[in-house]
């Protein structure tokens, strides 16, 4: 008889830090995801972006879209320069030339590009870029010139590199 009130006791008690346990990993997994999103932010922020390439949950794949509306005739070479490196922070370009219809681009510090941003990352950062600069009246193509990496190759870029469905 003296058993069983010990193990009521016993069986409260567990049950009471069970459920401790539980809300730690849930902060623990909060904190985690913020963490993530911070890191996020610090290689890409979408504040000034003119395209993007974003999954799409309609037809389960991505997609280049115009995420702002804006005028052209107000954008330059220095203007597009600034977008890309606002919202890229960690991968910055930096204008070389113009030769007739292609803008030149050097990545300096390609590293995050190449090996840190996965293939997705990568090819979202060359997209958006490529179709930044292609808004440019007489612009078609941008070269990129950086390291290559498992993630990334240096090369020039059209619109039509990426086949849109």
């Amino acid at each position: 008889m003296k058993k069983y009130p010990i193990f009521l006791l016993f069986l409260i008690l567990s049950c009471k830090n069970t459920n401790e346990k539980k809300d730690w990993i849930k902060t623990s997994e909060k904190i985690t995801a913020e963490e993530k999103n911070q890191e996020n932010t610090n290689i890409y922020n979408s504040e000034e972006a003119l395209w993007e390439y974003q999954f799409d949950k309609e037809i389960s794949d991505f997609k280049i879209n115009k995420v702002r509306e804006f005028n052209p005739d107000t954008l330059s070479i220095q203007k597009i320069t600034n977008i890309i490196n606002l919202n890229w922070p960690k991968v910055q370009v930096k204008y070389v030339q113009r030769i007739n219809d292609t803008i030149f681009l050097k990545i300096p510090n390609s590293k995050i590009l190449t090996q840190q941003m996965g293939t997705t990352g990568a090819e979202q950062f060359l997209i958006s870029t490529t179709f930044s600069f292609t808004e440019l009246d007489g612009v078609n193509y941008v070269s990129y010139e950086f390291e290559t990496g498992d993630h990334a190759s240096p090369g020039i870029y059209g619109r039509e590199s990426w086949a849109q469905n």
